[in-house]
């Protein structure tokens, strides 16, 4: 089956991650029921309309504009690897807008507020200070000798 393949694909040859893996293979699966509700064919037969329309239906269940980009990803990478073995002659994905997805605001932080409380800040874990130190000092002995490369070597 062409999307047993496909995620074998994903796992073994795009090294995705397993949960990456499994989520493809849910949205597939569920884009699949969908056709087959809708007397749809098979999954590497469907049309634009049908993909508009899943999408479409998404949204309007309370799936959130990420989640069905997600989605929308899903079937691409699908389609492409349909077509790329020869399963299939068109992309119905290729004209499809993903939904916007909200922008997130920044949050300001007030410079003097460390995000600590006066009771942390007061304790300081025993050696950290060194470690810091170390770590900092280790840094400038490195930097130093990349000067000193650079400057040897003429770049």
């Amino acid at each position: 089956m062409l999307l047993d393949r496909f995620v074998e694909h994903l796992a073994y040859e795009k090294r995705y991650s397993s949960h990456t893996v499994s989520a493809y293979r849910r949205d597939l699966e569920q884009f699949q029921l969908f056709l087959t509700s809708f007397g749809g064919g098979e999954l590497h037969r469907a049309t634009d309309r049908a993909v508009r329309r899943w999408m479409m239906q998404l949204m309007e269940q309370g799936t959130g504009p990420r989640s069905v980009h997600r989605k929308l990803s899903a079937l691409r990478g699908f389609y492409r690897f349909a077509r790329l073995v020869g399963d299939a002659s068109h992309d119905p994905t290729a004209l499809l807008d993903p939904p916007r997805t909200p922008k997130r605001l920044p949050e300001f932080v007030d410079e003097n507020d460390d995000g600590q409380d006066e009771d942390e800040r007061d304790h300081v874990e025993p050696g950290r200070v060194q470690r810091l130190q170390h770590v900092a000092s280790g840094f400038a002995a490195f930097h130093r000798r990349a000067e000193a490369r650079r400057g040897r070597n003429g770049y």
